[in-house]
């Protein structure tokens, strides 16, 4: 089940304003649910998107050859926590799509350096990390690009980063 019908299901109304969406009524959601959005709000956001613009899913309309190029690349890069926001981009755009593989192909074509995994470190605590949220938590972009394609990260997923700078926080 979609995370948009999860939370329909429990009776809520869900809808969408430029990039971000509200629930109604917000003030009967349970904290487990809020968190729940705020971890699916990307796939929740492209739902809406497809309802309104009547597109529908086109699980299919990517040919096998260019999925599994798309996940070897995620998978190449770490981030493969990122494959439905990808996989739906490129369903939903095909200039997406050609992006990507074009980024794919530069990068499974050439060595990836080895992460030290042995220095464990959290986005949260870089110099690089911008928060999407004031609270300085949860998704956000990295100034030193090692997310590429606009995935988001995630604050507090221990990783291995090559690019890793400690705050200067006082």
């Amino acid at each position: 089940m979609s995370a948009l019908a999860r939370i329909r299901e429990k009776g809520f109304i869900v809808s969408l304003a430029d990039d971000r969406f509200s629930v109604a009524p917000n003030d009967k959601l349970t904290p487990e649910q809020i968190d729940f959005l705020k971890s699916n709000k990307a796939q929740i956001i492209t739902e809406l998107l497809r309802e309104q613009l009547s597109i529908p899913k086109q699980p299919d309309k990517l040919k096998p050859q260019q999925r599994d190029k798309l996940l070897k690349y995620l998978t190449a890069t770490g981030h493969e926590d990122q494959a439905d926001k990808l996989l739906d981009e490129c369903l939903l755009s095909s200039s997406r799509l050609k992006e990507a593989l074009e980024v794919a192909d530069s990068v499974l074509t050439k060595p990836l350096p080895k992460r030290n995994m042995d220095k464990l470190v959290r986005c949260r605590d870089c110099r690089y990390f911008q928060s999407y949220y004031e609270h300085g938590l949860a998704s956000g972009s990295c100034d030193a690009k090692v997310m590429p394609l606009g995935a988001c990260h995630y604050s507090e997923t221990w990783k291995g980063c090559d690019e890793w700078s400690a705050k200067n926080e006082y």
